[in-house]
C-alpha cells in the first residue's frame, strides 16, 4: 500500500492513493444490526445510502458535493469496542458485523446494474429506477482519510498507520473523503457510487436516497454464516453466526 509521505514524494494524487489502498484490504467489516446482516446473506443485496443522515454533518457535505452513495466499512483487522456501541443496533445488543471478502466487494464494485429508490414506510425498497449503463455511474472503493487541522493552512493527514502534514488545499480534488481525526478509530473504506448529472438531478427532485446492489451467486455463496459476527453483548434471539471474540470480555449497561 502506497503511505502518504510516498504519496507526497511521486506527486500521486490523494483521490488516487485512497482508492488504490482501499482495494487491497484483507477485509472490509460492516457493523450493523442482525436483522440487516442477516438480510444480506439472504438475499445478497446491498443498500446504499447518500449520507443525508450520518452523523458526520461534515460527510453529508462531501457526499453531496460528490453526486455519491456509499457504505461505510471498517478495514481493521481487528473487532472494535466503539464500533460495536455506536453501529451494532442497540448499542449492540442487536448487533451484528459481516466480515466481506475483497473478492465479494470487488463483484460489488463492478456490479452491472443498480436500483435507485427509497424505503417506504413498512421498510420494504421501493425501486424506482434500474440503471445497466456505466456511464450513468462510476463505482469504487475508498479509504477516508482523517485530518487534523495545523496552524498556516496546514493539516495533518491519517490514513491507517500513515502520516503526513501538507497544505490544506490537497484536500479540495472530488473523490476524496475525509474525517476529523477524532473517527479515525473506524479505520474505514467506503464502497462508493457516483451519479452522472442526469441522475443525480433527478434523485434529488424524486428524493431516492437510497442505492440497492445485489452481489452475484458466486459472492452470496462465499458469504457464510461464519462471515457473521455476532455483537460482545448481543442479546437477541437469532442464533445464527459466531460469537464474538470479545464475547464475556467486555460489557456496558447503556
Amino acid at each position: 500500500m502506497l503511505t502518504l509521505k510516498e504519496m507526497i514524494k511521486k506527486n500521486i494524487p490523494l483521490s488516487e492513493v485512497l482508492k488504490k489502498n482501499a482495494e487491497q484490504h484483507r477485509r472490509y467489516d460492516m457493523y450493523t444490526s442482525m436483522e440487516r446482516a442477516l438480510g444480506v446473506l439472504h438475499t445478497g443485496e446491498i443498500y446504499i445510502s447518500n449520507g443525508a443522515n450520518w452523523n458526520d454533518v461534515n460527510d453529508r457535505t462531501l457526499m453531496d458535493a460528490n453526486n455519491a452513495y456509499g457504505l461505510c466499512l471498517s478495514c481493521s483487522t481487528r473487532e472494535n469496542i466503539a464500533m460495536w456501541m455506536l453501529y451494532g443496533a442497540n448499542h449492540g445488543k442487536d448487533g451484528a458485523m459481516l466480515m466481506l471478502y475483497p473478492s465479494v466487494m470487488k463483484d460489488l464494485v463492478n456490479a452491472g446494474t443498480i436500483e435507485l429508490g427509497y424505503f417506504q414506510k413498512n421498510g420494504k425498497f421501493h425501486k424506482a429506477y434500474t440503471l445497466k449503463n456505466r456511464v450513468d455511474y462510476e463505482a469504487y472503493l475508498s479509504d477516508v482519510v482523517y485530518i487534523d487541522p495545523c496552524k498556516d493552512g496546514m493539516v495533518r493527514l491519517t490514513e491507517g498507520e500513515s502520516h503526513v502534514t501538507v497544505n490544506q488545499s490537497i484536500l479540495k480534488g472530488s473523490d476524496i473523503y475525509y474525517k476529523d481525526y477524532a473517527w479515525s478509530y473506524e479505520k474505514e473504506c467506503r464502497f462508493v457510487i457516483k451519479l452522472n448529472d442526469y441522475w443525480i438531478k433527478t434523485a434529488k427532485n424524486e428524493k431516492l436516497p437510497n442505492i440497492r446492489v445485489k452481489m452475484s451467486d458466486s459472492s452470496r455463496n462465499k458469504m457464510t454464516y461464519e462471515r457473521l459476527i455476532r455483537s460482545p453483548v448481543y442479546s437477541g434471539t437469532s442464533t445464527r453466526g459466531v460469537d464474538s471474540k470479545l464475547f464475556k470480555k467486555v460489557d456496558w449497561n447503556l
